[in-house]
């Protein structure tokens, strides 16, 4: 999954004011995709 130049930036920012680490945008990219798979396995809607 490809996200936008400025979902990076953003991500990277929130990063950085949690954890005091500055990431590369391909370090970024990494990241943010792998937390929004996580995501999406997590709220995944329950079936009947």
């Amino acid at each position: 999954m490809e996200l936008s130049k400025k979902s990076i930036k953003e991500f990277q920012e929130i990063y950085h004011n949690d954890y005091g680490v500055v990431l590369s945008d391909e370090e970024a990219q990494e990241k943010a995709s792998l937390f929004f798979r996580l995501m999406q396995n997590v709220y995944r809607p329950i079936g009947k």
